[in-house]
């Protein structure tokens, strides 16, 4: 698992995406993509937080990845230990949980009612 080539990917929007990252002359493709989002202290004293989300949940970019053009891409980092071990625990294979949808959650795809 340590060759899997995940990295930090700031672009020019000023987001930062983390992902597993294949360079090429045109940018960079990234597999399983998050967005990381940092929430700063709400109290004077507390420490800021960071969660990762995945990145465009409603598209194909989970499965297929999403390409980015080199235009787009300020640099590319190493994450930090911490999130690098955040990231495998939510988004590996191993330890993603995708919910079903169920009347309970409130989420009703269509032919889960029957009709009245």
């Amino acid at each position: 698992m340590l060759d899997e080539n995940i990295k930090l990917v700031r672009l020019i929007s000023g987001e930062e995406i983390i992902g597993k990252v294949n360079s090429n002359p045109q940018g960079v493709q990234i597999e399983k993509p998050a967005i990381v989002i940092i929430q700063p202290p709400q109290r004077q004293g507390e420490r800021m937080g960071i969660a990762l989300v995945g990145w465009l949940p409603y598209t194909g970019a989970e499965k297929n990845g999403v390409a980015i053009k080199q235009e787009h891409v300020l640099f590319v980092v190493d994450p930090e230990p911490t999130l690098l071990k955040t990231y495998r625990e939510k988004f590996s294979a191993a330890g993603l949980v995708v919910p079903q949808p169920s009347l309970a959650s409130g989420l009703v795809l269509p032919g889960q009612l029957s009709p009245r």
